[in-house]
């Protein structure tokens, strides 16, 4: 313990907090301080600052862990007639600790718009049911106190900075790795004077599962959104890619979304490995739940899947909810296709899906560019064209094949015992008669997006099925 003056102000103990905040940032923290002052308002009974990440404790706000400290101090987790400084707004965990605590009052520095919960967000201060008040103000923006409101608002956005910097750089190295010597990877070349596939586009190397030593897979993602919004994955199907989801992409962004639309592995702008037995079902999923892994989602994120990406494993998606997407020539009608179908139930009613199935069996290889050249969007076709520009790598067309082996009991039984998480949609085709597979699909998704936003906009904050 430590003690100030007896005329010591809010600027003095708030500079003390400041100083922890300025540790947590040279440890890689969220720069946030706080300190806990004694009744006689002279005397630091508790320090702290963010170690989150260091202590691989989601609890260790610099609110915690100087409240920590000054109940050891005071033999006592009742910090009654304390007061609390901190650089930031407290969140809802910290002020709920703090009314837990009986502190007097809670002085902050800079209100935080996105999780504050001294009144920004929501106000746990205000609250009269609560059988202890502690009171909660913010610095006025005048003086000195606006000064160290300034140097701690400097201190924050230099973090962030740097942060996003450091992301740039690392988002640079991965478009830049060094290529596997087996493996393709399209070069930039091949879509040149195509600005429009070039936007929201970022790569990320990931580990392969089977030898986490060996060099790492780049994985190509269209993302956009803000990273504190709201998420939802949208996985394309079999030779298809990320730009397939453009159009929902810029919907649901535009209603609020995160919306990340990676390529697996094999397609579109990530690597490609050569050999073929690689590219089975099994080594789809495990690349796909190690990119998940690494895309910092929130616990509530949400999957839109499309044809044969709802194969995969629910180990392989571990979302909050999941919509299944089928494709269908003619038009399936249910009395409420909302209400979820079995797949098999689906793939039943459907004669295109198995049309499509014998074919992959016959010849896992077809031509690409016939399946998706399109006449509305012939960005695609030339996408998928870059995308397998030789046929040594083509090792991901065989997935058709897998996908097909995969189908029958064992899938019918998966669909039983997890269905009440996952709804199946058949998309209702656009009105035009469009003779291309890839331009269906398009024009088939493109005429779904109300339905689709109205899905997520359901599951937003729904809690899953149990």
């Amino acid at each position: 313990m430590s003690q100030l003056s007896s005329n010591s102000t809010d600027v003095d103990f708030m500079r003390l907090a400041l100083e922890q905040a300025e540790q947590s940032s040279r440890m890689g923290e969220v720069p946030v301080g706080a300190i806990v002052v004694a009744p006689d308002g002279r005397t630091i009974l508790g320090r702290g600052h963010n170690q989150c990440i260091e202590g691989h404790d989601p609890s260790a706000h610099a609110e915690i862990q100087a409240m920590r400290q000054a109940a050891q101090a005071l033999g006592n987790y009742r910090l009654e007639g304390c007061t609390l400084y901190v650089t930031l707004e407290p969140c809802a965990m910290c002020s709920g600790a703090m009314l837990h605590a009986r502190l007097a009052q809670v002085v902050y520095a800079l209100p935080d718009p996105r999780t504050g919960a001294a009144g920004s967000v929501l106000d746990l201060f205000a609250a009269s049911e609560i059988n202890h008040q502690t009171s909660a103000r913010c610095l006025l923006d005048e003086g000195d106190s606006a000064e160290v409101r300034r140097e701690c608002s400097e201190l924050l956005t230099g973090f962030f900075r740097k942060r996003r910097q450091q992301q740039a750089r690392q988002r640079t190295q991965a478009e830049s790795a060094p290529l596997r010597e087996d493996a393709l990877r399209p070069p930039a070349r091949a879509l040149a004077g195509e600005g429009v596939w070039q936007k929201d586009s970022r790569g990320a190397l990931v580990p392969d599962p089977r030898d986490p030593s060996a060099a790492a897979w780049r994985v190509h993602v269209l993302e956009s959104g803000n990273l504190d919004a709201p998420c939802v994955v949208l996985l394309h199907g079999y030779a298809g890619c990320g730009h397939l989801w453009q159009e929902l992409r810029q919907a649901a962004t535009q209603a609020g979304w995160r919306v990340l639309a990676p390529d697996l592995p094999g397609h579109g702008l990530s690597d490609k490995p050569r050999q073929p037995a690689l590219h089975t079902l099994e080594w789809q999923q495990a690349m796909l739940q190690a990119w998940l892994e690494r895309q910092n989602l929130p616990e509530d994120w949400l999957l839109v899947t499309l044809d044969q990406s709802v194969l995969l494993e629910p180990s392989a998606l571990p979302a909050h909810r999941v919509l299944a997407l089928e494709h269908v020539d003619a038009v399936v009608r249910w009395p409420d296709a909302a209400a979820g179908h079995t797949y098999t139930d689906l793939k039943a009613s459907t004669a295109t899906a198995k049309d499509w199935r014998q074919r992959c069996q016959r010849s896992p290889r077809f031509d690409l560019p016939e399946h998706w050249a399109l006449d509305d969007h012939p960005k695609l076709g030339v996408l998928c064209q870059a995308s397998y520009p030789d046929a040594g790598h083509r090792g991901a067309l065989r997935w058709p094949l897998f996908a097909a082996q995969a189908l029958g009991d064992a899938d019918r039984a998966w669909w039983q015992a997890h269905g009440q998480r996952r709804q199946v949609h058949a998309l209702e085709p656009a009105p035009a008669k469009l003779p291309q597979p890839g331009a269906r699909i398009r024009a088939a998704l493109r005429h779904n997006i109300p339905w689709i936003l109205h899905w997520l906009e359901q599951h937003r904050a729904a809690p899953p099925n149990p």
